[in-house]
């Protein structure tokens, strides 16, 4: 699927060069979007899809099976996204040791299994094997474009999409006009760096950049973030031979231990209980399993939030080891946030300091979608701008995949994302008006100031059964009257709860 030959026959007598090579990238965005449109192609009816992930994968798949012409357009030369260890899109932060964080249980997609042979908790290479053995199955491969770079996506005065594409072997710019646009791209690709008030002088680097533990042997290192990349990087430096492994936390994180009871944690919860059990009854029944399971977060001398479990997303013991019994073991040792840095030495909120050879910041990424107009965003002042986390009021016909954290697996939110967008695309159901998608976002935000605290990390988070739930329920066809959609609702809530999430 990589071969030049197949990107060229793809393309070849279907888009018209607009810039053979330009001086640089702000040049190529500043071409005029009329005579853009007036050189394009026009096809009305075909899809753009960026990214070729497992977001992309999931609608290359529900839209070749559904016979709609779509192209998706991977910077990178193989299919994956961050599953490839070294990406030659530059985009992937995957390292050498690294596996998922749920179970496969759960994170297989609802129509292709994963191997028996697989372990529970599946390393990177699995998952990438998975996805490339999903593409060869279902037989969309061959309308993936590889090394090509969205450039821009724009509104065109004819109410399509202006795409301009970049081939970043030979540098040739392309335009097409499409119907609908896909934005599959993910949010885990642009580095957020935390403010160290001071001048370190020892090694910065950003978790993005993480490949393997080796670099820091016989170093004194500190992981700034408690989530899952940087607990499972202390983890991993802690036993690779680091002389010292700091891990320092801003606030209290729930950890949870990937089994409960030796049974998948994030498998422990059916979908009809997901929706319709009380969320303070949820939420007592986790955390009581788990310490019953495990014990008290407090006796690993690494004290929980006082907040409850469901009201952040938590952190999952790490596969490269246990993280809590490191800390008791002192062999990671806890620390609060950084007041500032001089030097070599790290001065922390409750008066300690530490001299460290290295920082590892695994802080997290900034949500940006550099091809689309400046006025079109996924977060406005930390709050998404789309409902459904899928649509934006202001961009019709423009779709986002995979802008989620849930309290559980990626992949089923996005297999229940893509159906919705498909419905749309085919106009088997339909968007409300503007006014009412704003209204449903504000609806949205008021949920998440009531249900989870107020911090960037949970910007993009939602309820994970309820949300599949919602997308379900979302695509209700149109031309039902009051009582069709009732009785159409009413019969997908009992389907959903009886299994049928997708």
């Amino acid at each position: 699927m990589q071969a030049d030959s197949q990107k060229a026959a793809h393309i070849s007598g279907t888009t018209e060069p607009v810039v053979q090579q330009s001086k640089n990238r702000s040049a190529q965005l500043h071409i005029d979007v009329e005579a853009l449109s007036a050189a394009a192609q026009d096809d009305r009816d075909r899809v753009c899809i960026i990214g070729a992930g497992k977001s992309g994968l999931i609608a290359c798949k529900v839209l070749h099976q559904r016979g709609v012409a779509f192209d998706c357009f991977e910077t990178g030369s193989q299919i994956g996204g961050l599953w490839v260890l070294n990406n030659d899109s530059g985009r992937s932060a995957c390292y050498d040791s690294l596996c998922i964080n749920t179970s496969k249980l759960m994170t297989r997609f609802h129509d292709f299994p994963m191997p028996e042979h697989y372990p529970m908790y599946c390393t990177h290479q699995q998952i990438l094997e998975y996805l490339e053995a999903y593409t060869q199955h279902f037989g969309f491969g061959k309308s993936i474009i590889f090394r090509t770079e969205v450039l821009s996506v724009v509104p065109s005065p004819t109410g399509r999409f202006t795409v301009l594409t970049k081939d970043l072997d030979t540098g040739e710019v392309l335009t097409r006009q499409y119907g609908s646009v896909i934005n599959a791209c993910g949010h885990h690709w642009d580095p957020l760096w935390p403010e160290l008030k001071g001048d370190y002088k020892g090694e910065l680097s950003h978790a993005h950049a993480y490949r393997s533990p080796k670099p820091f042997e016989g170093k004194r290192v500190c992981i700034i973030g408690g989530g899952n990349s940087g607990m499972d990087i202390a983890s991993e430096v802690a036993q690779s031979g680091a002389t010292r492994t700091l891990l320092s936390c801003r606030r209290p994180v729930h950890v949870v231990p990937r089994y409960i009871f030796g049974k998948p944690a994030d498998a422990q919860l059916k979908p009809w209980l997901g929706v319709t059990a009380p969320r303070r009854i949820l939420e007592f029944g986790v955390t009581v399993m788990i310490r019953l399971s495990r014990g008290s977060q407090k006796s690993f001398n690494f004290p929980p939030p006082k907040f409850g479990l469901l009201r952040v997303h938590p952190t999952v013991n790490p596969g490269s080891g246990d993280i809590l019994q490191l800390i008791r073991d002192k062999k990671v040792l806890a620390k609060p946030g950084i007041e500032r840095v001089d030097g070599l030495t790290v001065h922390f909120t409750d008066g300690s300091s530490e001299d460290v050879d290295a920082i590892i910041c695994a802080t997290g990424y900034n949500v940006k979608c550099p091809f689309l107009p400046t006025d079109i965003r996924v977060l406005k002042d930390g709050k998404p701008e789309l409902m459904h986390l899928v649509v934006h009021p202001g961009l019709p016909g423009a779709y986002f995949l995979g802008f989620v954290q849930a309290h559980g697996p990626m992949i089923p939110c996005v297999e229940s994302q893509v159906p919705y967008v498909a419905d749309l695309i085919q106009g088997v159901t339909e968007l409300p008006s503007e006014e009412d998608m704003w209204a449903q976002i504000a609806r949205q935000h008021m949920f998440n100031r009531r249900s989870f605290t107020q911090v960037k990390r949970h910007a993009l988070m939602v309820e994970f059964h309820r949300y599949l739930l919602q997308l379900r329920l979302a695509r209700c066809p149109k031309g039902k009257g009051w009582l069709g959609r009732k009785v159409w609702k009413a019969k997908t809530f009992l389907d959903f709860c009886s299994g049928n999430t997708c």
